[in-house]
């Protein structure tokens, strides 16, 4: 099974080579939704590149929850014990909407990439209702490279 991370830097790179878009990117002029997506990595630019030009912090945060009745249903086999496919999910889906505003705000500055990318995770259960949120905080820096 992959981590988060990992299905962060998959999504990342389905987006930089497909041209998609996030939802919030419509709307905009042709030629501003036919800008290519940033790449988003972890380290420093791809293939050697070098920065031309440093852009700035972007940061994107998701929240997620879940329906009470899936909550409910997590918590029964959580007695039982075994994987939460279900909240596996939900932050796999906080993960990936965290890195999309990542790169839709690269791409808003004109940035080619998203270096030092880096995510923080959190968990809020509240126990009166069965109420689980996911927040994940996305950020890096966008850069124009060579």
């Amino acid at each position: 099974a992959r981590g988060p991370q990992a299905w962060a830097a998959v999504a990342a790179r389905a987006l930089a080579t497909s041209g998609a878009h996030p939802a919030g990117a419509r709307g905009k002029d042709e030629a501003e939704q036919r800008r290519p997506f940033p790449v988003v990595m972890t380290g420093h630019p791809a293939d050697g590149r070098e920065v031309i030009e440093t852009l700035g912090l972007v940061t994107s945060t998701s929240v997620v929850s879940r329906n009470i009745l899936v909550d409910v249903l997590m918590a029964v086999l959580g007695v039982m014990g075994g994987p939460a496919e279900q909240y596996e999910e939900l932050t796999s889906d906080a993960v990936v909407r965290a890195t999309d505003g990542v790169a839709a705000a690269a791409q808003n500055m004109h940035a080619d990439q998203v270096i030092n990318f880096r995510l923080e995770k959190a968990v809020i259960v509240n126990r009166l209702i069965f109420g689980v949120y996911v927040f994940v905080t996305a950020y890096g820096t966008a850069v124009r490279v060579k």
